[in-house]
């Protein structure tokens, strides 16, 4: 009986030592491995960032400037004359070439008009013409002593009261010339017309004056950019630029055209205006740009 008492025991303590060999090793693997004198471990170089992985920083100058593509210039059409819209030559999205016919109003009321100016002016030649013979055959008596110096006066005046009145009749004739001129609404440079305003049968006034026909001119357009305040001075006439269009794919190159010298005090920005020649139309207005200056380095060491 004490022998087997004894093989138990033994037993028990063999189990016990491998038990704590087990655990020896598990906390072997669990430790981190040796690092050499000087050097951090693995997990701080980790999180020391680009630098410490061999990434270049980011260029601070890289900056790029949103803005938004505008028309070169954008004009409301107005009547010269008061009217009935005869005609409308153009609709919305039409190209047009300065001195394009683009509204035609009806004739009929500046015809008569004109006509009774040139009447007018005919019988104001009359009158001018009967009073200076009035004139000549006065001063012809009077030079023998056959009528008094009063008389040459008074018809004097009055050829001189109808060359005014001739005059008189002539502006009035070139006024009514006008009109008629003026009775056909012209595109004032090339452009797009983008809105259309009247019809035929409308009748347009000219006060209050009524809004005809909205062109802009596309041939050349304007990125027009806001830039801080604190860029002002790394920011010149001339520079170049680079403009990218995102929803186009596309980019161009070109420069500063104008900067605008005012400071809007609510944004503490101030307007650069960059020129786009556009002459096929493959821009159009309201796009939005990216533009990408050269380097602040190199703008602050211009002369």
């Amino acid at each position: 009986m004490s022998i087997m008492i004894r093989i138990l025991q033994l037993g028990l303590l063999f189990t016990l030592s491998l038990a704590g060999c087990a655990v020896k090793d598990a906390d072997a693997v669990a430790l981190p491995p040796p690092t050499a004198p000087g050097t951090e471990p693995l997990e701080t170089r980790r999180d020391a960032g680009p630098a410490a992985t061999g990434a270049a920083p980011a260029r601070a100058d890289n900056v790029s400037y949103s803005g938004t593509v505008e028309a070169h210039r954008r004009s409301t059409l107005s009547p010269k004359i008061s009217s009935t819209v005869s005609m409308v030559h153009v609709r919305e999205g039409d190209r047009v070439q300065a001195g394009d016919p683009l509204v035609t109003f009806d004739l009929k009321d500046v015809n008569l008009r004109l006509r009774q100016a040139r009447a007018a002016l005919e019988g104001a030649k009359i009158q001018r013409d009967s009073a200076v013979l009035d004139r000549d055959r006065t001063k012809t008596l009077v030079d023998a002593n056959a009528a008094a110096k009063a008389q040459f006066d008074a018809v004097d005046f009055r050829a001189r009261g109808a060359e005014v009145g001739v005059a008189g009749a002539e502006v009035a004739v070139e006024m009514s010339e006008k009109a008629v001129r003026d009775s056909v609404v012209r595109a004032p440079y090339d452009g797009v017309i983008v809105r259309r305003m009247v019809n035929e049968g409308d009748y347009a006034t000219t006060m209050p004056p009524t809004s005809l026909i909205v062109i802009e001119e596309t041939g050349i357009l304007d990125l027009r950019i806001f830039v801080s305040s604190s860029e002002m001075n790394k920011i010149r006439e001339g520079d170049p630029v680079t403009v990218s269009f995102p929803s186009l794919g596309r980019s161009i190159e070109a420069t500063v055209t104008r900067i605008v010298a005012s400071i809007d005090a609510r944004t503490r920005n101030f307007a650069v205006i960059v020129e786009i020649p556009n002459p096929e139309g493959a821009l159009l207005p309201g796009l939005f740009a990216e533009a990408r200056f050269e380097s602040a380095t190199a703008a602050e060491t211009k002369p």
